[in-house]
Parts: structure tokens; C-alpha cells; sequence
């Protein structure tokens, strides 16, 4: 059976001094209680404050971890922010610079454009006009309308017109016509000897 541990009410006027077999609560662990009421104590034997001794450390050690738990979501948290922040910036940069290259590509589009149909070298026309863009990537000045200053300005600019070849490989660059399929199947018949 499991030894008792009882705390007595010490009498009014006499000091409390521990008896022989009796053991008090500052010399061990266990919880006393006292009814002045009454004067009865209550007891609690070891072993049952050794479970309660374990029971609130295992708690402790609960709350704590828990409380771990929750620090390493809400920094976790703050981390996929941070993550989610710096990702915007990258796609903002990099749509910023998709957007300058098309105003670019737009601007040298228009600068061949004008150059054709004014019948001038596209690099001398790309090296005398810059078109510039507003922040809509709207341009601000027109190509053709500048490329023509400019020839007005120095006529000796202005070379003959090329043509341009109607089809995709039109003569392939030499100016021929294209052939006929019909003379291209009878060669073929005559190459490899096919009569149908």
C-alpha cells in the first residue's frame, strides 16, 4: 500500500515542527491541503502526485511544442509571402522589358514599312529615324512622315525602288516564273520512264 503524507494544522501558539513518520510539504513534492473549517486533512498518496507531477510536465511539454509549431507556420507564412512578393517583382521586370522589346520591334516594323514604300535602304532609314513610344506603347511620331523629312532633306538618299517578289519563292530571287507542275510531272515521267 502506498505511504500517506498528511500536513496537521499546528495548534495556535505552538510552532510547526515536523513529527516522527510525518513529512512536510517543504521537504517533499507533495500537495497538502488544509481546512481551517474543519481542521481535517486531506491527503494525497505519492504515487497519485507523481501522476499528477507527470501529467502537467507532459503538458508543459505539449503547450510548448505547439507553441513551436505555431511560430514555424506564421514564419513559414511570412516566408511564402516574401516568396510571393519578390515572384511579382521578377514578372513585373520581366514584362517591362517584353514590353520594351515589342515597342522596339514595332518601331523598327514601322521604319521598314515607311523605308519600302519610299524606296530607301532600311538600315539607312533605321539609322536616320527613331520612332518614339508613349507609356501605352503608342507611337508618338509617325515613320513614314519622318523618313520623308529626311529625304526631303537629303534627296540623294532616295534610291530606286525593289521590287517585291509576289510569291514566296517567286523566280527564288532571280526574277523567273515559277514553273508549271504540269511540264514538272512530264519531266518526271520522262526521268523515270512512267507512262500511266
Amino acid at each position: 500500500m502506498a505511504e500517506e503524507i498528511t500536513g496537521a494544522v499546528p495548534q495556535a501558539g505552538t510552532p510547526a515542527q515536523p513529527q516522527a513518520g510525518n513529512v512536510t510539504a517543504a521537504t517533499t513534492p507533495a500537495v497538502t491541503a488544509t481546512t481551517a473549517a474543519s481542521e481535517t486533512a486531506e491527503t494525497l498518496s505519492i504515487e497519485e502526485a507523481k501522476k499528477l507531477r507527470q501529467e502537467s510536465q507532459s503538458l508543459r511539454k505539449r503547450l510548448k511544442e505547439l507553441e513551436d509549431a505555431a511560430n514555424k507556420a506564421q514564419d513559414a507564412n511570412l516566408t511564402e509571402v516574401q516568396r510571393a512578393q519578390k515572384q511579382a517583382q521578377e514578372a513585373s521586370a520581366r514584362a517591362e522589358e517584353f514590353a520594351k522589346q515589342l515597342r522596339d520591334e514595332r518601331g523598327r516594323t514601322a521604319i521598314t514599312d515607311a523605308a519600302i514604300k519610299l524606296g530607301v535602304d532600311v538600315e539607312l532609314a533605321r539609322s536616320l529615324v527613331k520612332v518614339e513610344f508613349d507609356e501605352e506603347g503608342k507611337p508618338l511620331s509617325d515613320a513614314y512622315k519622318l523618313l520623308e523629312a529626311a529625304l526631303k532633306k537629303w534627296p540623294q538618299l532616295k534610291g530606286a525602288p525593289q521590287p517585291t517578289p509576289t510569291g514566296i519563292n517567286a523566280g527564288e530571287g532571280r526574277g523567273e516564273a515559277k514553273p508549271n507542275p504540269k511540264d514538272k510531272d512530264e519531266e518526271l515521267k520522262q526521268r523515270f520512264n512512267l507512262r500511266r
